[in-house]
Protein backbone atom coordinates (compact mmCIF):
# COMPACT_ATOMS: atom_id res chain seq x y z
CA UNK A 1 0.00 0.00 0.00
CA UNK A 2 1.51 3.56 -1.20
CA UNK A 3 0.83 6.35 1.33
CA UNK A 4 0.64 9.25 -0.77
CA UNK A 5 1.33 13.28 0.48
CA UNK A 6 -2.05 15.65 0.10
CA UNK A 7 -1.65 19.22 -0.23
CA UNK A 8 -2.07 19.33 3.58
CA UNK A 9 0.38 16.39 4.32
CA UNK A 10 -2.17 14.23 5.04
CA UNK A 11 -1.91 10.73 4.47
CA UNK A 12 -4.09 9.47 2.04
CA UNK A 13 -4.57 5.61 1.33
CA UNK A 14 -5.32 4.88 -1.99
CA UNK A 15 -6.58 0.96 -3.08
CA UNK A 16 -10.38 -0.08 -3.47
CA UNK A 17 -10.40 -1.72 -0.12
CA UNK A 18 -9.59 1.77 1.96
CA UNK A 19 -11.34 3.82 0.37
CA UNK A 20 -13.76 5.65 3.04
CA UNK A 21 -17.09 7.10 2.32
CA UNK A 22 -18.70 10.17 3.74
CA UNK A 23 -22.18 11.02 4.23
CA UNK A 24 -25.46 9.18 3.64
CA UNK A 25 -26.55 7.47 1.19
CA UNK A 26 -29.85 8.38 -1.12
CA UNK A 27 -31.58 4.72 0.63
CA UNK A 28 -30.87 5.90 4.27
CA UNK A 29 -32.27 9.23 3.31
CA UNK A 30 -35.22 7.97 2.31
CA UNK A 31 -35.84 5.46 5.47
CA UNK A 32 -35.85 8.28 7.23
CA UNK A 33 -37.61 10.27 5.63
CA UNK A 34 -40.90 7.55 5.61
CA UNK A 35 -40.25 6.83 9.54
CA UNK A 36 -41.02 10.55 9.64
CA UNK A 37 -43.77 10.90 8.04
CA UNK A 38 -44.99 7.30 9.67
CA UNK A 39 -44.73 9.43 12.87
CA UNK A 40 -46.15 12.64 11.72
CA UNK A 41 -49.10 10.75 10.15
CA UNK A 42 -49.73 9.02 13.95
CA UNK A 43 -49.09 12.78 15.90
CA UNK A 44 -51.82 14.49 13.20
CA UNK A 45 -54.67 12.06 13.41
CA UNK A 46 -54.44 12.04 17.58
CA UNK A 47 -53.89 15.84 17.56
CA UNK A 48 -57.25 16.14 15.29
CA UNK A 49 -59.43 13.59 17.63
CA UNK A 50 -57.83 15.54 21.19
CA UNK A 51 -59.35 18.97 19.83
CA UNK A 52 -62.69 17.54 18.15
CA UNK A 53 -63.03 16.14 21.75
CA UNK A 54 -61.99 19.26 23.58
CA UNK A 55 -64.29 21.26 21.29
CA UNK A 56 -67.12 18.88 22.46
CA UNK A 57 -65.84 19.35 25.76
CA UNK A 58 -66.31 22.78 26.04
CA UNK A 59 -69.79 23.16 24.33
CA UNK A 60 -70.91 20.65 27.19
CA UNK A 61 -69.27 23.39 29.49
CA UNK A 62 -70.96 26.27 27.95
CA UNK A 63 -74.31 24.38 27.71
CA UNK A 64 -73.79 23.84 31.69
CA UNK A 65 -72.97 27.80 32.51
CA UNK A 66 -75.74 28.88 30.14
CA UNK A 67 -78.02 26.80 32.61
CA UNK A 68 -76.13 28.29 35.85
CA UNK A 69 -76.64 31.98 34.30
CA UNK A 70 -80.56 30.95 33.89
CA UNK A 71 -80.27 30.27 36.97
CA UNK A 72 -78.52 32.95 38.86
CA UNK A 73 -81.09 35.30 36.74
CA UNK A 74 -83.67 33.78 38.72
CA UNK A 75 -82.57 33.81 41.95
CA UNK A 76 -81.43 37.70 40.83
CA UNK A 77 -85.07 38.55 40.45
CA UNK A 78 -83.72 39.87 36.88
CA UNK A 79 -86.89 41.13 35.07
CA UNK A 80 -88.59 40.28 38.11
CA UNK A 81 -89.36 36.52 36.09
CA UNK A 82 -88.26 33.23 36.51
CA UNK A 83 -85.83 31.74 33.65
CA UNK A 84 -85.23 27.91 32.95
CA UNK A 85 -83.93 25.73 29.70
CA UNK A 86 -86.10 23.56 27.49
CA UNK A 87 -84.16 20.31 25.51
CA UNK A 88 -85.05 19.11 22.20
CA UNK A 89 -83.22 16.79 20.63
CA UNK A 90 -81.58 18.81 18.43
CA UNK A 91 -81.56 22.31 20.09
CA UNK A 92 -81.59 23.94 23.44
CA UNK A 93 -84.36 26.94 24.11
CA UNK A 94 -83.72 29.50 27.07
CA UNK A 95 -86.21 31.22 28.21
CA UNK A 96 -87.37 33.67 30.51
CA UNK A 97 -91.04 33.03 32.45
CA UNK A 98 -92.57 30.40 34.53
CA UNK A 99 -93.08 27.43 31.73
CA UNK A 100 -91.74 27.71 28.45
CA UNK A 101 -95.30 27.74 27.32
CA UNK A 102 -96.49 30.43 29.00
CA UNK A 103 -95.65 33.96 26.79
CA UNK A 104 -91.52 33.95 27.21
CA UNK A 105 -90.75 37.10 27.21
CA UNK A 106 -87.16 36.13 25.91
CA UNK A 107 -86.32 33.03 24.04
CA UNK A 108 -82.30 31.83 23.06
CA UNK A 109 -81.88 28.95 21.25
CA UNK A 110 -78.86 27.20 20.72
CA UNK A 111 -78.80 25.22 17.63
CA UNK A 112 -76.23 22.00 19.13
CA UNK A 113 -73.27 20.34 16.47
CA UNK A 114 -74.36 17.45 18.32
CA UNK A 115 -77.10 15.22 19.18
CA UNK A 116 -79.12 15.53 22.74
CA UNK A 117 -78.90 11.60 23.24
CA UNK A 118 -81.02 11.27 26.19
CA UNK A 119 -83.08 13.64 28.70
CA UNK A 120 -83.96 12.08 32.31
CA UNK A 121 -85.36 14.63 34.20
CA UNK A 122 -88.26 13.93 37.39
CA UNK A 123 -91.85 13.54 36.28
CA UNK A 124 -91.19 12.98 32.53
CA UNK A 125 -90.33 16.82 31.89
CA UNK A 126 -88.55 18.20 29.25
CA UNK A 127 -87.61 21.43 30.69
CA UNK A 128 -86.71 23.19 33.48
CA UNK A 129 -87.50 26.67 35.54
CA UNK A 130 -85.74 27.38 38.73
CA UNK A 131 -87.76 29.37 41.65
CA UNK A 132 -87.30 32.31 42.32
CA UNK A 133 -86.48 32.54 46.15
CA UNK A 134 -84.66 28.95 46.37
CA UNK A 135 -83.26 28.75 42.81
CA UNK A 136 -84.72 25.15 42.85
CA UNK A 137 -85.54 23.34 40.01
CA UNK A 138 -88.62 21.94 38.47
CA UNK A 139 -87.41 19.04 37.54
CA UNK A 140 -84.06 17.22 38.50
CA UNK A 141 -82.08 14.84 36.42
CA UNK A 142 -79.86 14.74 33.87
CA UNK A 143 -79.37 15.47 29.69
CA UNK A 144 -76.67 13.92 27.49
CA UNK A 145 -75.03 14.88 24.70
CA UNK A 146 -73.70 12.56 22.04
CA UNK A 147 -70.78 13.58 19.79
CA UNK A 148 -71.28 11.44 16.51
CA UNK A 149 -67.78 12.46 15.25
CA UNK A 150 -66.36 11.29 18.03
CA UNK A 151 -68.70 8.45 19.77
CA UNK A 152 -68.65 9.95 23.02
CA UNK A 153 -71.25 11.23 25.52
CA UNK A 154 -71.08 13.83 28.01
CA UNK A 155 -73.99 14.28 30.85
CA UNK A 156 -74.77 17.45 32.71
CA UNK A 157 -76.69 16.57 36.03
CA UNK A 158 -79.52 19.32 37.47
CA UNK A 159 -79.44 18.41 41.18
CA UNK A 160 -82.23 18.89 43.77
CA UNK A 161 -80.42 22.24 45.32
CA UNK A 162 -80.26 23.63 42.04
CA UNK A 163 -76.80 23.05 41.31
CA UNK A 164 -75.26 21.83 37.85
CA UNK A 165 -72.53 20.26 36.65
Amino acid sequence: MVLLADTDATPVRTGFLSQRQYGFTFVELLIVLAVIAIIATIIAGSMREFALRQQFQAEVNDIARSISAQRAKTLGSVADTNYGVFVTSDAIAFFASSTPGALPTETVTTTLSYSVASVSLSDGADYVSFARLTGTPSATGTIRLYSEALAATSTITIYESGSIE
